[in-house]
């Protein structure tokens, strides 16, 4: 079968011999580590019957999750790596590379404490309710949850507890239910920190 890659390669290696550039073919990308924040993945079949925090449902099989916290801003750099988190993480998990899970086995959200302001500038969000955005990227649709405009109902006190406003902070603190004892004193510690 021809490797029509490595040809083109040949052919860039030769066009830029001599020049100031040089080409490297088959680039290993995994030499630095890339981290996606989260990813939610369904294991078992079955309902899921608790509410949801607004915007976050319906779930696939594969949730990926971008989260910046009120010290770091979601902007183009953040929507980028999302996307080649997507493309990476679609590739481990599918069979083979000509045999990808299909997209629709895959929902990509971003979680931001404030309204990303110079991403709303370069590209459109579609405001799908209160603190709920879509971004449209050809077929793929990204999900970006802007926690500071989320309304205050307890379906979105787990997310107000990485609010910057004090009072959603306050609300969150005396909104969220913990459904897991191995978790309890995590968040336990967090309020706590918030209440001094």
């Amino acid at each position: 079968m021809m490797q029509w890659h490595d040809l083109l390669g040949a052919v860039l290696i030769d066009f830029f011999d001599g020049s100031p550039y040089v080409v490297e073919t088959e680039v290993d990308l995994s030499l630095k580590k890339q981290f996606l924040d989260l990813v939610v993945i369904r294991k078992t079949q079955g309902e899921f019957h608790r509410p949801m925090p607004d915007g976050f449902a319906p779930l696939a099989d594969h949730n990926l999750i971008s989260f910046k916290s009120h010290q770091d801003s979601f902007d183009s750099w953040s929507l980028l790596e999302l996307l080649g988190h997507y493309v990476n993480y679609r590739k481990q998990k599918s069979p083979a590379l000509d045999a990808l899970l299909p997209e629709e086995h895959f929902r990509l959200f971003g979680i931001t404490s404030r309204f990303p302001e110079n991403l709303a500038k370069q590209i459109r969000l579609e405001e799908t309710q209160s603190g709920v955005y879509d971004i449209n990227i050809g077929a793929l649709q990204i999900r970006l949850l802007v926690i500071r405009d989320l309304p205050n109902e307890p379906v979105n006190a787990m997310l107000k507890l990485f609010s910057i406003v004090p009072t959603q902070i306050e609300f969150a603190c005396q909104n969220y239910q913990a459904m897991s004892h191995h978790t309890t004193g995590i968040v336990d510690k967090l309020i706590r920190m918030y209440r001094k």
